[in-house]
């Protein structure tokens, strides 16, 4: 758990007016050992988001596709106007939505986004009111309905959030990601790692955050949860070149390269669910039995709250 108790707090209210739907962001990918220096001199820059006494907040995403994994490649072969489609749930508030994100070819990252009812992680689940709406909202964006994408991958994952005292700027800290690769049936988990995203309307180069990432010699990655996850679990499906540098600091912040599969395989290819699940911060297959009861992010919350 990492430890914010030098910042001060804001609330959803201080947050919401500096929603940021439409901006420039940055990512780095870094040991959550490295954060504990970073936190403290972070602190006095940044107020973190407290909700009801909480700061550490559960989110789970589901992301669609098409069948040939359109969105992924666009994203791995860097062609801009590129879009990803997916079910966030911010498992804490019970709330959920279906969101749209969109890079144009300047870069500057767009979200839309609309509320539906809680827990759904496929179209089937939806509401038949909402199944029209959902969509109608996709296919404004790419020209295909929401219906005919495929759940591809489910990402789990605890999130801190910073807010600039005297810019508009947040910056979020992800820890204990979880990947469910949703045809493979492959889990992967990343307990060592920590994914920064620092998100501002315009001058990455002039927060706080950045340049004190980049003072540590951390370096910027352009490779999102979604196609870092699937990396991980669709090897043999799809190109990564691309991401093979960032899978390589990866493997080496986890230290994979320890770990055997029976068939011999090391590092990447051999973490797999079997190999480490005494390594799992929660078990997804669990929490997605669970989530098909009435109260969907209730139960998922309560599993989550037990590791």
């Amino acid at each position: 758990m990492l430890d914010t108790s030098k910042f001060k707090s804001h609330g959803l209210d201080e947050q919401d007016s500096a929603s940021l739907m439409h901006r420039n962001e940055v990512k780095f990918m870094l040991p959550v050992s490295a954060l504990v220096d970073c936190l403290d001199l972070l602190s006095s820059n940044y107020t973190v988001l407290e909700i009801n006494g909480k700061r550490n907040f559960h989110y789970l995403s589901n992301y669609f596709d098409t069948e040939s994994f359109e969105f992924y490649r666009a994203h791995h072969n860097g062609k801009a106007n590129r879009y990803k489609i997916r079910i966030r749930h911010y498992v804490d508030s019970l709330l959920s939505f279906l969101e749209v994100k969109y890079k144009d070819v300047k870069g500057r990252t767009h979200k839309y986004r609309i509320p539906i009812e809680q827990g759904c992680q496929t179209y089937r689940e939806f509401e038949k009111h909402k199944e029209r709406e959902a969509d109608n909202f996709v296919q404004r964006f790419i020209g295909q309905t929401f219906s005919q994408l495929t759940p591809i991958l489910n990402i789990g994952y605890h999130r801190v959030t910073l807010l600039g005292m005297n810019v508009e700027e947040r910056v979020t800290i992800d820890t204990n990601l979880y990947f469910s690769d949703r045809g493979t049936g492959d889990s992967k988990c990343l307990c060592k790692t920590a994914i920064v995203e620092i998100k501002r309307k315009n001058g990455l180069k002039d927060s706080v955050a950045y340049q004190l990432f980049r003072s540590r010699n951390f370096r910027t990655t352009s490779c999102s949860k979604y196609c870092l996850g699937m990396a991980l679990s669709r090897e043999q499906d799809v190109k990564m070149n691309r991401f093979k540098p960032i899978l390589q600091r990866l493997d080496r912040i986890e230290g994979l390269t320890s770990l055997k599969t029976q068939n011999g395989q090391k590092g990447l290819a051999g973490y797999d669910k079997h190999s480490v699940q005494n390594r799992l911060p929660y078990h997804y297959s669990l929490l997605s039995r669970q989530a098909k009861s009435s109260n969907k992010l209730s139960v998922i919350g309560s599993y989550y709250e037990q590791y």
